[in-house]
């Protein structure tokens, strides 16, 4: 697969859910293993109200299976990773029917996601991280890979049926 020129017929939902399966955030200085498609399904219930946001917050980072999760900071000093972070994005949006450029809201839970795992995963911060205040709190719990990549692939089936049975 081409970094620079990814064609839809190359991504799947499948390699999606593993690869995801298997990073960890935080490039692994949690308390305990965590995974990107944990925290996926996490941004998704969040936005449960909505199918479509629901699905856009499964997939939010979906990009990373194929690119590898950069932490903020160090995204923030690498622009040529993070126009082909978007190209990967943009391509999954279009093969999955995402919303596109990714919705404010998705990034709200995002974020407030990102809360909910500072304070159950890290260690006291060394500077402050600016977040804005929590509105909501999320139980993180351990996961093995392997239920974390069914969990992922279960929520992007049922999400998938009622988007078809909603249109």
């Amino acid at each position: 697969m081409s970094l620079l020129d990814p064609q839809p017929n190359q991504i799947t939902i499948e390699d999606i859910a593993h690869a995801l399966s298997m990073v960890n955030r935080y490039n692994g200085h949690t308390s305990f293993p965590y995974s990107v498609a944990t925290h996926s399904r996490h941004v998704s219930k969040l936005l449960s109200y909505d199918i479509q946001l629901s699905l856009d917050g499964l997939l939010h980072d979906a990009s990373e299976a194929y690119v590898g999760d950069v932490s903020r900071p160090l995204k923030a000093l690498m622009p040529q990773y993070v126009e082909i972070e978007q190209r990967f994005s943009a391509v999954i949006a279009a093969k999955f029917g995402l919303s596109w450029p990714e919705p404010e809201r998705v990034k709200w839970a995002d974020v407030q996601l990102l809360i909910s795992e500072k304070e159950s995963l890290l260690g006291p911060e060394p500077e402050s991280w600016n977040l804005p205040p929590q509105e909501v709190r999320v139980l993180i719990t351990k996961e093995s890979p392997r239920e974390s990549e069914r969990l992922f692939l279960e929520r992007f089936d049922m999400l998938m049926r009622n988007i078809k049975v909603a249109a």
